[in-house]
């Protein structure tokens, strides 16, 4: 009977060592303490631009810049991987206050929502096992609607200032994006942490800006 329990107890032991084996065993056969493929990430952060109207402030002041993008490691080595992601950015910012308004200046509405839907290519080095810094870039296009309905636009702000109609709430802006990024696999299976610094060009419009997110990962 005690032979019977002690060979029970040593095939349990066995069956549950080879299934462990069996969840860190990856496709190729390579045991990974990391997870890599498609995933999705949010991130928050802020995105100042730089352009300034004719009277010499700020045509925009940042408030919060909130992201969802989807991604697929397409490039999967110990030390380099390579992603394509897709973006769905807003950006939420204030606008100049009346008494640094120029005259000649762009007339952008009070709050300004930036829809941006933007498409990156990464290329990432693996300093240690779990951490990674890249480099990522490509474009997309950007969207500043107009939160008030035009006639009023037109006849009570544009007319009122004497200024000129914003561009950036005339239709489509190209938007170019690029910067570094950097990563930490948790040891939380599937979960990452991390950061994007991207340069941020809206042609026409906003011009030059610079938005920086943290992210929370999960990779499927």
């Amino acid at each position: 009977m005690r032979s019977m329990i002690a060979g029970s107890a040593l095939a349990a032991t066995l069956l549950a060592s080879s299934t462990a084996f069996a969840q860190q065993e990856g496709k190729d056969g390579v045991v990974r303490e990391i997870n890599r493929g498609i995933y999705m990430k949010s991130g928050i952060g802020a995105t100042p631009y730089f352009q300034q109207n004719s009277a010499g402030g700020s045509l925009l002041s940042p408030v919060m810049t909130v992201d969802l993008s989807v991604g697929n490691d397409i490039v999967d080595k110990e030390r380099l991987s390579m992603a394509v992601e897709a973006q769905l950015s807003q950006q939420l910012h204030d606008g100049p206050k009346e008494d640094v308004v120029g005259l000649e200046a762009p007339l952008v509405q009070g709050d300004v929502h930036v829809f941006a839907i933007t498409a990156t290519y990464e290329v990432s080095t693996y300093l240690t096992r779990r951490f990674g810094v890249g480099v990522r870039g490509g474009g997309g296009v950007s969207i500043i609607p107009l939160l008030m309905k035009d006639p009023y636009y037109s006849d009570q702000i544009v007319a009122q200032w004497g200024g000129a109609r914003a561009a950036a709430h005339e239709g489509i802006q190209p938007t170019i994006r690029g910067g570094a990024t950097i990563e930490y696999y948790t040891k939380l299976s599937h979960f990452s942490v991390g950061a994007d610094i991207d340069a941020l060009v809206v042609l026409g419009s906003l011009g030059f800006g610079i938005s920086p997110t943290g992210y929370l990962k999960y990779t499927f």
